[in-house]
């Protein structure tokens, strides 16, 4: 409604004001994907761990190799606390 009245001045701060949400909630939906890929809920760890060896290719220019075996099924707790111990190692 700011952005339809005859006021350029408001136009532009309702135009900033929209920008800056629309910033955040992009922020805010990397921030989740980066915390918690939906990879790693849909393919399980390896998946999620091969992921993030791109992520770090990608961001620093480190390539890791990935030497991983096939695992029995982990419970969500503990794939969780295992992709970010990895993690924190970025």
């Amino acid at each position: 409604m700011l952005g339809r009245g005859g006021d350029e001045l408001l136009k532009q701060a309702a135009k900033e004001a929209e920008d800056l949400i629309d910033e955040s909630i992009a922020a805010s939906r990397n921030l989740t994907a980066e915390i918690s890929p939906p990879i790693l809920q849909e393919a399980g760890l390896n998946a999620g761990l091969q992921w993030l060896a791109r992520r770090m290719a990608d961001k620093h220019g480190l390539f890791v190799d990935l030497d991983m075996e096939e695992h029995q099924a982990l419970s969500e707790p503990l794939r969780n606390l295992l992709f970010e111990s990895v993690r924190e190692l970025d």
